[in-house]
């Protein structure tokens, strides 16, 4: 993904490989509906109000500024570390392979 922003209502994406941003924790994806499936990894900044994610091998971290919705999270393989800048919670299932942290800050977590 390099320097590149996604920018939209809904954003999806299926790779093969692992997603990774690579641009030193600038924001990565707007959008109000996020949905990712990778092979090896995940790590993005976003602004995303609602999140599911598959990824098979790997870990998985996202950091999102605002309250974020996890729609359904699937980590096969790995950890799983989400951080947001409002509060989260959780509306579809959540299954995780390895250890699993959720942080927001002073915000409440629902899950």
């Amino acid at each position: 993904m390099g320097d590149s922003l996604w920018s939209a209502e809904f954003v999806a994406a299926v790779i093969s490989g692992a997603i990774l941003a690579g641009n030193g924790g600038a924001n990565n994806v707007t959008a109000t509906t996020l949905t990712l499936n990778a092979a090896n990894g995940i790590a993005l900044d976003t602004t995303v109000a609602n999140l599911g994610a598959t990824n098979t091998a790997g870990n998985v971290t996202f950091a999102n500024s605002g309250a974020l919705n996890l729609t359904a999270l699937n980590q096969g393989g790995g950890n799983l570390n989400v951080t947001a800048g409002g509060a989260i919670t959780q509306t579809g299932p959540v299954v995780v392979s390895g250890t699993a942290n959720f942080s927001a800050g002073a915000n409440p977590i629902t899950l």
